[in-house]
Protein backbone atom coordinates (compact mmCIF):
# COMPACT_ATOMS: atom_id res chain seq x y z
CA UNK A 1 0.00 0.00 0.00
CA UNK A 2 1.74 3.31 -0.99
CA UNK A 3 1.66 6.09 1.41
CA UNK A 4 -1.33 8.20 -0.24
CA UNK A 5 -3.24 4.88 0.62
CA UNK A 6 -2.14 4.84 3.81
CA UNK A 7 -3.25 8.58 4.66
CA UNK A 8 -6.95 8.02 3.14
CA UNK A 9 -7.55 5.12 5.40
CA UNK A 10 -6.07 6.49 8.06
CA UNK A 11 -8.10 9.83 7.26
CA UNK A 12 -11.59 7.50 7.28
CA UNK A 13 -10.51 5.62 10.14
CA UNK A 14 -10.08 8.43 12.18
CA UNK A 15 -13.52 10.08 11.17
CA UNK A 16 -15.73 7.14 11.68
CA UNK A 17 -13.79 6.65 15.05
CA UNK A 18 -14.67 10.64 15.67
CA UNK A 19 -18.41 9.98 14.93
CA UNK A 20 -18.74 6.87 17.02
CA UNK A 21 -17.37 8.54 19.57
CA UNK A 22 -19.53 11.53 19.61
CA UNK A 23 -22.93 9.30 19.30
CA UNK A 24 -21.97 7.34 22.09
CA UNK A 25 -20.63 10.54 24.10
CA UNK A 26 -24.13 11.93 22.75
CA UNK A 27 -26.31 9.21 24.15
CA UNK A 28 -24.47 8.75 27.69
CA UNK A 29 -24.88 12.78 27.69
CA UNK A 30 -28.95 12.38 27.13
CA UNK A 31 -29.19 9.91 29.55
CA UNK A 32 -27.25 11.47 32.40
CA UNK A 33 -28.82 14.52 31.76
CA UNK A 34 -32.26 12.79 31.81
CA UNK A 35 -31.41 10.73 34.96
CA UNK A 36 -30.10 14.13 37.16
CA UNK A 37 -33.31 16.05 36.19
CA UNK A 38 -35.75 13.14 36.77
CA UNK A 39 -33.50 12.82 40.27
CA UNK A 40 -34.89 16.22 41.30
CA UNK A 41 -38.24 16.30 40.96
CA UNK A 42 -40.33 17.61 43.18
CA UNK A 43 -42.65 15.62 45.49
CA UNK A 44 -46.32 15.81 43.78
CA UNK A 45 -47.40 14.85 46.69
CA UNK A 46 -46.23 17.95 48.03
CA UNK A 47 -48.76 20.41 48.74
CA UNK A 48 -49.52 24.32 49.77
CA UNK A 49 -52.58 26.33 50.28
CA UNK A 50 -51.56 28.16 47.16
CA UNK A 51 -51.50 24.84 45.01
CA UNK A 52 -54.78 23.50 46.31
CA UNK A 53 -56.50 26.42 45.54
CA UNK A 54 -55.38 26.14 41.76
CA UNK A 55 -56.03 22.62 41.82
CA UNK A 56 -59.53 23.54 42.85
CA UNK A 57 -59.74 26.27 40.44
CA UNK A 58 -59.70 28.97 43.03
CA UNK A 59 -57.73 31.90 43.40
CA UNK A 60 -54.14 31.80 44.09
CA UNK A 61 -50.78 33.19 44.24
CA UNK A 62 -48.60 31.51 41.40
CA UNK A 63 -45.50 33.15 43.60
CA UNK A 64 -46.35 30.40 45.96
CA UNK A 65 -42.69 28.28 46.76
CA UNK A 66 -43.88 25.07 46.27
CA UNK A 67 -45.64 26.11 42.69
CA UNK A 68 -42.38 28.25 42.02
CA UNK A 69 -40.41 24.67 42.40
CA UNK A 70 -42.59 22.76 40.36
CA UNK A 71 -42.89 25.30 37.70
CA UNK A 72 -38.98 25.42 37.64
CA UNK A 73 -38.52 21.90 37.05
CA UNK A 74 -41.29 21.81 34.14
CA UNK A 75 -39.43 24.33 32.89
CA UNK A 76 -36.01 22.08 32.84
CA UNK A 77 -37.73 19.11 31.72
CA UNK A 78 -38.97 21.15 28.68
CA UNK A 79 -35.69 22.76 28.17
CA UNK A 80 -34.00 19.29 28.08
CA UNK A 81 -37.18 17.67 26.01
CA UNK A 82 -36.57 20.43 23.26
CA UNK A 83 -32.69 19.48 22.88
CA UNK A 84 -33.40 16.24 22.09
CA UNK A 85 -35.08 17.40 19.37
CA UNK A 86 -33.62 14.44 16.72
CA UNK A 87 -35.75 11.73 16.01
CA UNK A 88 -33.21 9.27 17.17
CA UNK A 89 -33.46 10.86 20.48
CA UNK A 90 -37.35 9.62 20.40
CA UNK A 91 -36.71 7.18 23.33
CA UNK A 92 -35.42 9.92 25.68
CA UNK A 93 -38.16 12.53 24.47
CA UNK A 94 -40.70 10.21 25.75
CA UNK A 95 -38.83 9.57 29.15
CA UNK A 96 -38.99 12.76 29.92
CA UNK A 97 -42.65 13.00 28.52
CA UNK A 98 -43.56 10.11 30.75
CA UNK A 99 -42.09 11.85 33.95
CA UNK A 100 -43.26 15.28 32.74
CA UNK A 101 -47.12 14.99 31.83
CA UNK A 102 -49.87 13.17 34.17
CA UNK A 103 -50.73 10.67 31.90
CA UNK A 104 -50.84 9.44 28.20
CA UNK A 105 -50.99 6.08 26.38
CA UNK A 106 -47.08 4.00 26.98
CA UNK A 107 -48.35 1.70 23.78
CA UNK A 108 -49.20 4.69 22.08
CA UNK A 109 -47.21 7.85 23.08
CA UNK A 110 -47.87 11.21 21.78
CA UNK A 111 -45.73 12.53 19.28
CA UNK A 112 -44.72 16.02 19.70
CA UNK A 113 -42.21 17.93 17.39
CA UNK A 114 -41.37 20.35 19.93
CA UNK A 115 -40.25 23.47 21.06
CA UNK A 116 -43.02 23.22 24.01
CA UNK A 117 -43.65 24.91 26.78
CA UNK A 118 -45.33 23.79 30.21
CA UNK A 119 -46.28 25.33 33.32
CA UNK A 120 -46.60 22.20 35.35
CA UNK A 121 -47.06 18.95 33.04
CA UNK A 122 -48.81 17.01 35.53
CA UNK A 123 -52.57 18.78 34.82
CA UNK A 124 -51.51 17.59 31.11
CA UNK A 125 -53.55 13.85 29.83
CA UNK A 126 -52.99 13.02 26.44
CA UNK A 127 -54.62 9.88 24.68
CA UNK A 128 -53.72 7.88 22.12
CA UNK A 129 -51.51 8.18 18.88
CA UNK A 130 -52.00 12.10 19.25
CA UNK A 131 -49.52 14.22 17.35
CA UNK A 132 -48.46 17.76 18.10
CA UNK A 133 -46.43 19.64 15.25
CA UNK A 134 -43.72 22.44 16.26
CA UNK A 135 -44.03 25.36 18.96
CA UNK A 136 -46.55 23.72 21.76
CA UNK A 137 -47.77 25.69 24.45
CA UNK A 138 -49.92 24.46 27.51
CA UNK A 139 -50.22 26.62 30.57
CA UNK A 140 -51.72 23.60 32.61
CA UNK A 141 -52.92 25.63 36.19
CA UNK A 142 -56.21 23.50 35.38
CA UNK A 143 -56.49 19.80 33.74
CA UNK A 144 -56.11 19.75 29.81
CA UNK A 145 -57.51 16.46 28.57
CA UNK A 146 -56.65 15.76 24.99
CA UNK A 147 -58.48 12.66 23.48
CA UNK A 148 -57.18 10.03 21.15
CA UNK A 149 -55.78 10.57 17.43
CA UNK A 150 -56.18 14.38 17.66
CA UNK A 151 -53.62 16.21 15.13
CA UNK A 152 -52.31 19.56 16.15
CA UNK A 153 -50.66 22.27 13.72
CA UNK A 154 -47.46 24.64 14.66
CA UNK A 155 -48.19 27.39 16.98
CA UNK A 156 -51.04 25.73 19.09
CA UNK A 157 -51.70 27.65 22.71
CA UNK A 158 -53.78 25.79 24.67
CA UNK A 159 -54.09 28.40 27.64
CA UNK A 160 -55.89 27.65 31.23
CA UNK A 161 -54.91 30.70 33.53
CA UNK A 162 -57.06 33.74 33.67
CA UNK A 163 -56.83 36.80 35.51
CA UNK A 164 -59.35 39.34 37.58
CA UNK A 165 -61.01 41.96 35.35
CA UNK A 166 -60.84 44.52 37.38
CA UNK A 167 -57.75 45.97 36.99
CA UNK A 168 -56.57 46.60 41.47
CA UNK A 169 -56.98 43.47 41.53
CA UNK A 170 -55.29 42.10 39.02
CA UNK A 171 -52.42 44.61 39.38
CA UNK A 172 -51.33 44.03 43.00
CA UNK A 173 -48.64 41.95 44.09
CA UNK A 174 -48.07 39.13 44.43
CA UNK A 175 -49.85 38.60 41.74
CA UNK A 176 -53.48 36.53 41.67
CA UNK A 177 -54.75 34.37 39.15
CA UNK A 178 -57.08 31.25 38.47
CA UNK A 179 -57.74 28.26 35.89
CA UNK A 180 -60.44 26.64 34.02
CA UNK A 181 -59.83 23.28 32.65
CA UNK A 182 -60.06 22.56 28.86
CA UNK A 183 -61.13 19.68 27.31
CA UNK A 184 -60.38 18.38 23.44
CA UNK A 185 -62.03 15.29 22.53
CA UNK A 186 -61.44 12.35 20.18
CA UNK A 187 -60.15 12.52 16.64
CA UNK A 188 -59.92 16.31 15.95
CA UNK A 189 -57.81 18.09 14.04
CA UNK A 190 -56.50 21.78 15.03
CA UNK A 191 -55.13 23.90 12.55
CA UNK A 192 -51.93 25.93 13.13
CA UNK A 193 -52.24 29.26 15.47
CA UNK A 194 -54.98 28.01 17.08
CA UNK A 195 -55.67 29.72 20.69
CA UNK A 196 -58.26 27.65 23.39
CA UNK A 197 -59.05 29.80 25.81
CA UNK A 198 -59.61 29.22 29.88
CA UNK A 199 -62.63 27.16 29.85
CA UNK A 200 -62.98 26.35 26.38
CA UNK A 201 -63.16 23.34 24.46
CA UNK A 202 -64.67 21.02 21.44
CA UNK A 203 -66.06 17.40 21.60
CA UNK A 204 -65.75 14.27 19.05
CA UNK A 205 -64.83 14.69 15.55
CA UNK A 206 -64.15 18.62 15.29
CA UNK A 207 -61.81 20.12 13.24
CA UNK A 208 -60.75 24.18 13.98
CA UNK A 209 -59.42 26.49 11.32
CA UNK A 210 -56.25 27.63 11.29
CA UNK A 211 -56.10 31.20 13.45
CA UNK A 212 -59.07 30.50 15.36
CA UNK A 213 -59.61 31.26 18.94
CA UNK A 214 -61.69 29.12 20.89
CA UNK A 215 -63.38 30.74 23.50
CA UNK A 216 -66.20 28.37 24.34
CA UNK A 217 -67.43 25.14 24.45
CA UNK A 218 -68.42 23.65 21.24
CA UNK A 219 -70.23 20.32 20.69
CA UNK A 220 -69.07 17.33 18.31
CA UNK A 221 -68.91 16.75 14.53
CA UNK A 222 -68.07 20.74 13.84
CA UNK A 223 -66.17 22.86 11.80
CA UNK A 224 -65.36 25.78 13.48
CA UNK A 225 -63.11 29.37 13.12
CA UNK A 226 -62.17 32.70 13.65
CA UNK A 227 -61.98 35.37 15.95
CA UNK A 228 -63.79 34.34 18.68
CA UNK A 229 -64.83 30.97 17.13
CA UNK A 230 -67.86 30.00 15.43
CA UNK A 231 -69.18 26.80 13.99
CA UNK A 232 -69.00 27.32 10.59
CA UNK A 233 -70.99 24.35 9.25
CA UNK A 234 -71.53 20.53 10.41
CA UNK A 235 -69.46 17.75 9.42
Amino acid sequence: MDRMSVVVVSSVVAIVTCSLFQIITNRLSCKVETKVWKMKAPSRKRSSLQKQNMIKGLIYSPMDAVLAEERLWSQEGCALYNKYSLSSQRDYRDDILFSLVGGFSIEHPPCIEGPIYFDYGYNIYVGRGVFFNYNLTILDVAPVCIGDYCMFGPNVSILTATHPLAADVRCKFPIEESGVSITIGNKCWIGANVTFCPGSGIGDNCVVAAGAVVAKQFGSNVLIGGCPAKIIRNL
